[in-house]
């Protein structure tokens, strides 16, 4: 971690996103700030570099009573930086999550000060096109919007790459995932989806894969009934799926204000005023109480004031970093130090000349000294500093070839050349998870039954009614995926993971990282169960903290991570002959047993249906690309469903066709799948319109995400045949 980031003191490390790491800090004058440093691995990028000055033009342009005012900037210097006012307190979801919905003064606050800061920022020529819960923080004066790292100004040309969808899965206006520009108006449906989780304390399309997401956010529409009534027809319209139908950012505030003021007996007048003035009488004060000290705070400014204020027209390039970072020695001065040249001199009595004895004493200090240094490494050990002992550790560890955690249930194996293989318990069930080095990227999968599935498979199960509730139905779609390696992003479509399986968890057993990203690392002495460590973290990178034994060969005592602790076992290559043969079974598997879902957005289109036959057409369009698919099939199913949404039937015909890349490459590929089968005539002619109910369809896209060549590279990189 830095100590000093242009005027400021860090005094701890607060987060980090897209663009870089984010630190507490405090100048001279005490002015607590939030500095934004872009990572050290973009620093070089030139894309990275404009969107960064890009976010602090944007940033200094839009004001506002909610929007965290922009401190200081440098967009030119070697470790660019922003630093905006600090807000103290937890962010909108860190509260739900925390205290459930929000309710009363406070969803009125949030509501009214939210359109307040869209009203600013669109006044301003701003859309920030990232409104999401972790990017609302609640200050003790009210909320704030932060974050800016995606904003597109309406009078410059964004520099997202052409197809690259910004903002965050679930937060995305539907417009954005049509293809078409997002503008203010994508910013209000952002405010309508904000208030709806504020006061349901659910996301308003729920947890699921992108694409999945995607098709709830065009296609459904989220449950507002939490909403107090005076709010819920404005929610409603900043939901529709059309931007021209939603009302504008400072119709949000008006509508807000008033509402707000009408909940508390008071007129209403100038919308901008009367937040202001509620948010200062009502808005609650709680705060999360922050883990650092006052006293942190005071001294970094006092060390802020003492450190020389670095000249923004002469940036000197960057010195090389200190691997481990130690405190600095005492200073030599003090009590019982033997004054020198005049101030010796001072107020002294001249004394008699004395024999020359210099040889002498030269020859007796000589002795002295070998005496002194023979003493302090034969009779005292020396004792390795933390960063010594990190060192070594470091060094010892280059040849080891993997690392098996081991606690809480869960058991996870990594090896040096990037394999993974662990089973983790989640809510008393076996999860199995592989990740596995391909030429140019990793690769995770999760094995697990359909039970376990219909609990937590969110993330890719269908979106229609019929498939999202009926047991039945659903079991038919697992059919292709239960105990099969599914495969899947460990980390955002695997919330019910331990963070131990999660991406970035835990580093190679050679901590190369660590060794990359040695100036970093964080180093302390501690006492485990008796013996004397090192605590070792790794700073923004690695979230895990390490406790190694101080005594050589430096072992590892535990691992903590998010509160868990884990022991761990290092394991030589001539020690891992039965890790080698579990991981090529897995990998062998991926020829045959690996699925990956791709919901993509299907368009269905009935034929003609009577009760001899009926035909159904849908229109693929994948919601992954299209490098590295090997086998796909198209499955559509006809089924029954009932119009009141709350009984679904069984399946009518199911229909599977074989297509290809090629077949695909366009965008979009029309099956035809026709029900003249037994089930269907019997359904038409005893149960079609009775109770409701009628015929239905849903679609997908089921792969190998892997042709046999490809899993061939895999057991070439773990060395297996």
């Amino acid at each position: 971690m830095p100590r000093q980031i242009g005027p400021y003191r860090v005094v701890k490390r607060l987060g980090a996103g897209g663009m870089g790491v984010v630190y507490a800090g405090v100048d001279e004058a005490g002015v607590r700030a939030a500095v934004k440093v872009i990572h050290p691995a973009l620093a070089e990028d030139q894309e990275f570099q404009a969107r960064f000055a890009r976010e602090i033009g944007v940033v200094r342009r839009v004001g506002g009573v909610c929007i965290a005012k922009v401190l200081a900037a440098d967009a030119g210097g070697p470790a660019p930086w922003l630093a905006t006012e600090y807000v103290p307190g937890p962010t909108l979801e860190r509260r739900v999550l925390d205290g459930g919905p929000l309710s009363g003064d406070e969803l009125y606050g949030l509501a009214g000060g939210l359109a307040e800061a869209l009203t600013a920022m669109h006044e301003a020529g701003v859309v920030h096109r990232d409104l999401k819960p972790s990017n609302v923080l609640l200050s003790p004066s009210g909320p704030r919007v932060v974050d800016f790292g995606i904003a597109k100004l309406l009078d410059q040309t964004s520099i997202t790459r052409t197809g690259t969808m910004t903002g965050s899965p679930g937060w995305v206006s539907p417009e954005e995932y049509r293809g078409e520009d997002a503008g203010p108006a994508a910013d209000v449906h952002g405010w309508g989806l904000l208030v709806c989780y504020a006061a349901t304390g659910r996301a308003p399309f729920g947890r699921a894969r992108p694409e999945v997401l995607a098709m709830r956010v065009i296609g459904d529409t989220p449950d507002t009934s939490a909403v107090p009534a005076g709010l819920r027809d404005v929610v409603d319209r900043a939901l529709a799926k059309e931007p021209e139908a939603r009302p504008g950012a400072h119709e949000l505030l008006e509508a807000a204000a008033a509402q707000w003021c009408g909940a508390n007996d008071e007129e209403p007048s100038a919308a901008a005023e009367d937040v202001t003035r509620l948010l200062t009488r009502t808005w609650p004060t709680t705060v999360e109480p922050q883990p650092e000290p006052d006293s942190m705070w005071v001294d970094a400014q006092a060390l802020a004031s003492a450190s020389p204020r670095p000249d923004p027209s002469d940036q000197p390039a960057r010195p090389a970093p200190a691997r481990f970072s130690s405190p600095p020695a005492p200073s030599p001065s003090g009590p019982g130090t033997v004054p020198t040249g005049a101030a010796a001199r001072t107020g002294t009595r001249s004394s008699p000349p004395r024999r020359d004895y210099g040889p002498l004493k030269r020859a007796a200090g000589v002795l002295v000294v070998i005496a002194a240094f023979v003493g302090l490494f034969v009779l005292k050990p020396s004792r390795p500093s933390p960063g010594d002992v990190a060192t070594a550790f470091l060094n010892r560890m280059a040849g080891t070839f993997a690392l098996r955690f081991t606690g809480n249930g869960n058991v996870l194996t990594v090896t040096t050349n990037d394999f993974m293989l662990g089973e983790a318990t989640v809510d008393g069930q076996r999860v199995r998870t592989l990740t596995v080095q391909g030429a140019h990227q990793s690769e995770s999968f999760v094995r697990a039954s359909d039970d376990f599935w219909w609990d937590h498979g969110d993330f890719f199960r269908p979106s229609g009614a019929a498939w999202g509730r009926s047991r039945e139905l659903f079991a038919t779609y697992m059919a292709d995926f239960a105990d099969k390696w599914l495969r899947i992003s460990l980390g955002n479509e695997t919330p019910w993971l331990p963070a131990l399986f999660r991406r970035d968890s835990v580093p190679r057993p050679d901590f190369a990282a660590f060794n990359w990203l040695g100036s970093t690392l964080e180093t302390a002495e501690v006492t485990i169960e008796g013996r004397e460590a090192v605590k070792i973290t790794s700073g923004s990178w690695q979230p895990g903290t390490y406790y190694v034994s101080k005594e050589a060969p430096h072992r590892i005592l535990r691992f903590d991570l998010g509160g868990d602790e884990y022991d761990v076992t290092e394991l030589t290559k001539s020690a891992s002959a039965d890790l080698i043969d579990d991981l090529g079974v897995a990998v062998r598997q991926l020829r045959d047993q690996a699925r990956e879902a791709d919901l993509g957005l299907p368009s269905p289109e009935w034929g003609r249906c009577d009760q001899s036959r009926c035909m159904a057409k849908v229109t693929f369009s994948p919601a992954h690309d299209l490098i590295g698919w090997s086998e796909t099939v198209a499955v559509t199913y006809i089924h029954e469903a009932f119009d009141d949404g709350r009984k679904h039937g069984r399946v009518l015909r199911t229909c599977r066709k074989r297509t290809s890349k090629a077949a695909l490459v366009n965008g979009s590929r029309v099956i035809t799948c026709t029900a003249d089968n037994a089930s269907w005539r019997s359904w038409a002619a005893g149960r079609w319109g009775r109770g409701g109910a009628q015929p239905s369809m849903w679609a997908y896209l089921v792969r190998r995400p892997f042709s046999d060549a490809e899993v061939a590279v895999f057991a070439s990189k773990l060395q297996i045949t």
